[in-house]
């Protein structure tokens, strides 16, 4: 449930109204279908949705999708576990800005395949490796980055500040709130 997804995490109560779970179905990286779970802003969950069954459709692989209060709320070890996830009240690594995920209006696919790499060349998860071969690979002429940039959602591959390969997210989404 909702509920469950979302105890212990650190958002402030107003904003917890505007979240819903999706029960999301995926290819795991076993060949078998799979229900995985996102949490996500309410005025996005059409939209995720529909990308995420086109990417079912086109049987895109990803490893696991589960709610963030299974990690205890802990980015890295949501990352280290190969986890495709969207809502985390959290500061952008680094800073003090809250990051998109706070809002969920932000996702990340498959991170331990596709890591996020700092302009100083830091790695995140730590060991990650961006093999564009492997099956969970978000790549620039694949059906991701194709199907959430049809919708116009940025992916973090292009921000000049860093690499962030398995982030997609949607800013519009929170100012047409």
């Amino acid at each position: 449930t909702l509920d469950e997804a979302l105890r212990g995490s650190k958002a402030p109560p107003h904003m917890l109204k505007d979240l819903v779970i999706l029960s999301i179905p995926h290819w795991g990286y076993d060949g078998k279908s799979h229900i995985g779970q996102l949490v996500v802003y309410v005025k996005a969950a059409r939209e995720v949705k529909d990308i995420f069954t086109f990417l079912y459709k086109k049987k895109f692989p990803i490893f696991q999708m589960k709610p963030m209060v299974i990690f205890d709320w802990d980015d890295d070890a949501s990352m280290a576990a190969n986890n495709s996830s969207a809502f985390n009240w959290r500061p952008i690594a680094g800073t003090r800005n809250l990051s998109l995920h706070s809002f969920g209006i932000a996702i990340d696919i498959n991170p331990l395949n596709n890591p996020y790499v700092s302009k100083a060349g830091k790695v995140s998860p730590p060991g990650a490796v961006y093999d564009t071969s492997h099956q969970g690979a978000i790549v620039e002429d694949g059906v991701v980055v194709q199907v959430f940039e049809r919708r116009k959602w940025e992916w973090g591959h292009r921000f000049p500040h860093c690499t962030d390969t398995h982030h997609f997210q949607k800013l519009s989404l929170l100012r047409a709130a």
